[in-house]
C-alpha cells in the first residue's frame, strides 16, 4: 500500500505506453481501472533494487466489455536495464496475483508455448481454462520484455474463448509504443 501513495515523478510517462479502449477489438470497451506504484516495493531482487533506486514506476490499466463479458489487463513495469526486465520475467509468474473481482473457478492452466510479438525480446505465455454461471471461459496471460520494460497482457472471458492474436496484438501496441518512447529519448540526449 505505501507505493501506492505519494507524489511519482513519471507516471505520465509510463501511462503513455498503454493502449486506449479504441485500440482493443469491437465497440464497447471502457476503461475500469488504472493504478501506478512504486516498482520493486517488498521485493529484495537485485533488479528490484535497482529499479527503486531509479524511481521507477509500475502501472496497470484494466478494460471490460460488459456485453460480451471481456476483460483486459496490461501492466508496465520499467526496469534499469534489458537485462533487469529479462531476470524480472523470470520471476513474473510467481509473482502474479489472482483477479479477486473474478467469479470464476480455474478448471485447468498451464503455461503454453508463447506465441510472437512483434517488438519484444521474450516472452512468456500462460493459459487459464475456467467455467462461471455464464459457462466455459478462458484466461490467457502474455508477459514480455521490450527494452528495459517488463510488460504483461491478461485477456479474459466468461463466455466463449479470448484470442491470443488479440493478446499479441496489445502487447505489440506496448512495445511499439515503448520503442516509440526510447527513439524520443535517444534523439533529446
Amino acid at each position: 500500500m505505501a507505493a501506492s501513495l505519494g507524489r511519482k515523478p513519471g507516471v505520465e510517462e509510463i501511462i503513455s505506453v498503454f493502449p486506449d479502449a479504441s485500440c482493443l477489438p469491437g465497440a464497447g470497451w471502457r476503461v475500469l481501472d488504472e493504478r501506478t506504484w512504486l516498482t520493486g516495493i517488498d521485493n529484495h531482487a537485485d533488479w528490484a533494487r535497482r529499479a527503486q533506486e531509479l524511481g521507477s514506476i509500475t502501472a496497470w490499466r484494466s478494460f471490460e466489455d460488459k456485453r460480451r463479458q471481456q476483460w483486459v489487463w496490461v501492466q508496465v513495469v520499467p526496469l534499469a536495464t534489458a537485462t533487469d526486465a529479462e531476470l524480472a520475467l523470470d520471476a513474473a509468474p510467481e509473482k502474479f496475483l489472482r483477479n479477486l473481482r473474478a467469479k470464476v473457478t480455474v478448471v485447468s492452466e498451464g503455461d503454453v508455448d508463447p506465441p510472437g510479438v512483434e517488438g519484444a525480446t521474450r516472452v512468456w505465455a500462460h493459459a487459464q481454462q475456467t467455467a462461471s454461471r455464464s459457462g466455459q471461459g478462458q484466461a490467457l496471460t502474455l508477459a514480455f520484455t521490450a527494452d528495459r520494460h517488463l510488460g504483461v497482457v491478461t485477456w479474459s472471458s466468461n463466455v466463449g474463448q479470448a484470442s491470443w492474436d488479440d493478446v499479441t496484438a496489445v502487447a505489440a501496441e506496448i512495445c511499439a509504443q515503448i520503442a516509440r518512447r526510447s527513439s524520443m529519448i535517444e534523439k533529446n540526449h
